[in-house]
């Protein structure tokens, strides 16, 4: 790693530092420039392999036989580099090969909706219920039942509509959707709410039914959130996944618990030349984690390159992604629209709600109006209203908005701090005569009772001080 410190001082005198104002800064420099390194350096690697920009860690190369070959010219690397300390923050390279290669993504996002019955039935949604507990009649499709919409759903699928800034349609219209898929046991609704393109990145928004083996997914209520295909690389969309699950979690609509599948992504994928149209997309289906969209659609951009430049063709399939192989395999061939012979439900009537400018006497109907004067403020909201008003650094804001988010903040507050010590003592009176008999050992089991209780958040300087004056108030 010498060697690469000795260039740092060059590279940040010679270059613009563009980035955040905390003394981290991104370097953009041609990738000749470390030439200076020499050809048998450990701590750098370029890879020839990536046909639009690939991220490679120091973890991923170390120890790896490689000479910085005489392409590299070609390449452009940036460098995160901590000005202050004069080292690198983070031990690798974007190595972005130039290329005439252009990619387009566009993503699908499968929200669940926070409820706590199905779209069309009263059956629970609790995730890890035994299988088949959670099913009523309709959800089995057995004939004679008849569908009853959850006016919670309509009312999420409203808010998040109106959190991304989208119209609403007064009346939408129910079409029942067919599959012929092993993993749909039954027919499927979709709920049109939005089927227009509202603004430059949302396409669609949608009520559907989940699908699996286990009938405790059959009715669950999501929204799917169509983005125009303006995106251009796996980082991007991993971005806007985060983005999007911050807004979904602010209001209140869904867990987006990526682990429980409440939140699943699947990603359109398609490259061209530049200049050209656009190439045949393929669809990456169900990836389960941020970064997971990174990669699999970065796999997907490199796949895709390569099979056209060996003279292959792209086929119009599904495909899946192999967290464990970090590959995409062949899923199936993609359906045309007209596959799933849509057709109006004839069981559910058009839906109705009171939109901006109307007024209705029926309080039953749904109203737009009264659900946007409950829109909480929005992470960007926040961020921004931060960044005015105490100067804060853009990854400041963001780090005070997560934690806020997920709870993460200590507790410090004394009256909060005795609150919480009290009800320890209340519930654990065995443990509390223990002490009082002697056994001192026992008051780290209350301290755990009370990092229990708070998910270890609280400060535990002011809980020691405050559980020994409680203590002191049982002798």
């Amino acid at each position: 790693m010498s060697n690469l410190l000795k260039v740092l001082d060059k590279l940040i005198e010679t270059h613009e530092c563009t980035g955040p104002s905390s003394g981290v800064r991104v370097l953009e420099v041609d990738a000749d420039l470390i030439h200076d390194l020499g050809p048998s350096t450990r701590e750098v690697v370029f890879h020839n392999v990536a046909h639009t920009h690939r991220e490679l860690y120091f973890d991923e190369v170390r120890g790896m036989d490689h000479s910085i070959n005489n392409g590299v010219a070609d390449h452009r690397a940036v460098l995160f580099v901590d000005t202050e300390r004069k080292r690198l923050t983070r031990f690798g390279f974007f190595v972005c090969p130039i290329s005439n290669w252009e990619s387009v993504v566009g993503l699908e996002i499968h929200a669940q909706i926070s409820s706590v019955s199905k779209l069309f039935s009263g059956a629970g949604t609790q995730f890890g219920s035994p299988v088949n507990e959670s099913v009523s009649f309709f959800d089995a499709a057995i004939p004679g039942t008849l569908p009853v919409l959850n006016r919670r759903c309509v009312e999420a699928g409203i808010v998040t509509a109106l959190a991304l800034s989208c119209k609403i349609n007064s009346v939408s219209m129910f079409d029942r959707k067919h599959y012929f898929y092993a993993d749909l046991p039954v027919s499927a609704y979709q709920f049109i709410i939005l089927f227009l393109k509202i603004i430059s990145t949302i396409h669609e928004l949608y009520l559907d039914f989940s699908t699996l083996i286990d009938l405790n997914r059959a009715g669950i209520p999501l929204m799917e959130i169509v983005f125009e295909p303006d995106l251009q690389d796996g980082e991007e969309a991993a971005a806007l996944v985060r983005e999007l699950s911050m807004i979904l979690e602010r209001l209140g609509t869904c867990s987006c618990r990526m682990d429980e599948g409440a939140l699943r992504v699947d990603a359109n994928i398609s490259v061209h030349k530049k200049g050209s149209p656009l190439g045949i997309r393929t669809e990456v289906k169900n990836i389960g984690s941020v970064r997971a969209v990174a990669h699999a659609i970065q796999f997907e951009i490199d796949r895709q390159v390569g099979v056209l430049e060996s003279g292959g063709s792209i086929v119009n399939e599904t495909r899946l992604w192999d967290a464990q192989c970090r590959q995409t395999l062949p899923m199936r061939d993609k359906e045309e629209k007209q596959d799933y012979r849509f057709m109006p439900e004839p069981n559910l009537p058009p839906l109705r709600v009171v939109n901006d400018g109307e007024t209705s006497t029926d309080l039953s109907l749904v109203n737009v109006n009264e659900l946007k004067t409950r829109l909480p403020e929005l992470p960007a909201e926040t961020r921004q209203k931060l960044a005015e008003q105490f100067c804060l650094p853009a990854e400041s804001v963001i780090i005070l908005v997560i934690t806020e988010m997920n709870g993460w903040a200590q507790i410090t507050n004394p009256l909060e701090i005795k609150k919480i010590c009290e009800d320890v003592i209340i519930m654990n009176p065995d443990l509390v005569a223990k002490y009082l008999q002697g056994k001192t050992k026992i008051f780290k089991a209350l301290i755990g009772e009370v990092a229990k209780i708070t998910n270890q958040r609280a400060n535990m300087a002011l809980v020691t001080k405050e559980l020994e004056i409680q203590l002191k108030k049982q002798q």
